[in-house]
């Protein structure tokens, strides 16, 4: 039989006289009311009885209660406390962002992400410490952190110049130093274009594959602050001799030639792997990365990749490249991912609109890419290229058949006798002539004037018959 009422009543005022009373002892012991409204909502321990709390119920249900409060509470500070560190790494990835925005902005595909920096010494003791840091301790922090960079950048580069260049040093290993906006010498090093600052990952030869992308040179750079990545950047020996062999037709130095300097070449190429195909009477014309792609992906499947073992390249005329661009249809000054190189302000615009803002905010009158502007991709991606091209092979011209000369007028007494002569100056030769063929040759050749007649036409001193 379900309790009537009023005893219903009884009890629910049982129950909130008990836990009065386990609150008050809790109080007691140093417990917070959040911990203890957690103990009257787990119903354990016999909390949520009824009956009156004696002493003797307190001493058994203290040491459960007790653990379990504990327990909650270290859960709770844990929690409290994480958020409490998630809010100063936030503060200090925003503080980051303005701190790389008084550095060279193409500097910036070296750097790692805001998200990166919080295992950084400097910004991890600022987080865990107890009190909240103050705005001048993030300013200090961040006016320090420029070596903790250099650092990082120096561990990624060493790790994939290894691959390229085993025991690199000297300029193939050079200090990666940020260099301010405000800096004296900032127009020098932009005008630079970052020439060699990753030192070997410069290199045209630097090429890497990444989730079935090419990267070349700062391309691979860019990755180092990617959040996931199920597989790193691998060294690709094919692409690296491809770019190799381009360079080497442009009569450039493999350990020298940048990729920023085969972009700014900008010439194209015939693969001369596909040239010695049979009956080939059309290929294409590649830009240098398409040339680089082209080799890595001709290695796959067959029977191309049996001629592509060695790769070939060979530089189109500067007059025909020009031509070859015109068809290509390449509009990269129509993206809208511009960015310019003097402040962070300016970020991914059409390039005509990074040039209004170079005119009005620099004073920039002539805008050159790569030192006053360049264009950004994402991290992962490598920089895009012209859609290779068709390309009409020319079939090798035949030689034109050689039109005979015309005979020297013969002299008197050089009727033919049936013998044969040779000249006495090309003795060593084995050519032979008839009478007036020798004459001929000695007059021409030789620059001698015969007279005419037997006794006086050279015979013995220019010409000797055949034994």
């Amino acid at each position: 039989m379900a309790p009537s009422k009023s005893r219903a009543v009884e009890r629910d005022e049982g129950r909130l006289k008990r836990f009065e009373s386990i609150f008050q002892r809790l109080k007691q012991l140093g417990y917070e009311d959040i911990d203890i409204d957690y103990a009257r909502s787990s119903m354990k321990y016999g909390v949520s009885a009824y009956r009156e709390l004696t002493d003797r119920s307190w001493s058994h249900m203290r040491p459960k209660l007790e653990a379990l409060l504990k327990r909650k509470r270290a859960e709770r500070l844990k929690y409290a406390r994480e958020d409490v560190e998630r809010h100063r790494a936030a503060v200090a990835e925003t503080r980051f962002e303005e701190k790389l925005a008084t550095f060279l902005p193409t500097q910036l595909f070296y750097v790692p992400a805001p998200f990166q920096i919080r295992g950084f010494p400097s910004i991890m003791t600022l987080i865990k410490q107890h009190d909240d840091p103050t705005p001048d301790a993030w300013t200090e922090c961040m006016d320090q952190l420029p070596p903790e960079l250099i650092n990082w950048m120096h561990r990624k580069r060493d790790e994939y110049t290894e691959g390229i260049s085993p025991g690199a040093s000297g300029d193939l290993l050079p200090s990666m130093e940020l260099v301010p906006l405000t800096s004296p010498t900032i127009n020098a090093v932009r005008a630079t274009r970052n020439h060699m600052f990753a030192g070997a990952l410069e290199l045209a030869r630097a090429v890497f594959t990444f989730q079935n992308v090419v990267l070349i040179g700062r391309e691979l750079c860019h990755t180092w602050k990617m959040r996931y990545m199920s597989r790193a950047p691998a060294f690709a020996p094919d692409g690296a001799a491809a770019a190799s062999a381009v360079i080497e037709a442009l009569g450039l130095d493999n350990n020298k030639a940048t990729a920023t300097d085969l972009d700014g070449l900008d010439r194209r190429f015939l693969c001369g792997n596909c040239l010695g195909a049979d009956n080939v009477t059309k290929t294409l014309a590649y830009s240098w990365r398409a040339c680089v792609a082209h080799q890595i992906h001709c290695r796959s499947p067959r029977p191309v990749a049996d001629r592509h073992v060695n790769p070939q390249w060979m530089l189109i005329g500067a007059e025909e490249t020009e031509l070859i661009k015109a068809r290509e249809k390449w509009t990269p000054k129509e993206w809208s991912r511009w960015v310019c190189n003097h402040c962070a302000d300016c970020k991914q615009q059409e390039q005509r609109a990074v040039i209004a803002h170079l005119k009005e905010h620099h004073s920039v009158t002539e805008s050159v890419e790569d030192v006053d502007m360049f264009l950004y991709y994402p991290p992962g991606k490598c920089t895009e290229y012209p859609k290779p091209v068709s390309y009409k092979v020319k079939p090798p011209t035949p030689p034109k058949p050689r039109k005979p000369s015309k005979p020297l007028k013969s002299l008197q007494g050089d009727g033919g006798d049936g013998g044969r002569y040779i000249c006495i100056h090309c003795k060593p030769l084995a050519r032979t002539f008839n009478i007036g063929g020798v004459k001929q040759h000695i007059q021409a050749k030789h620059k001698q004037n015969l007279s005419p007649g037997p006794s006086h036409d050279g015979h013995g001193v220019h010409y000797e018959p055949v034994a």
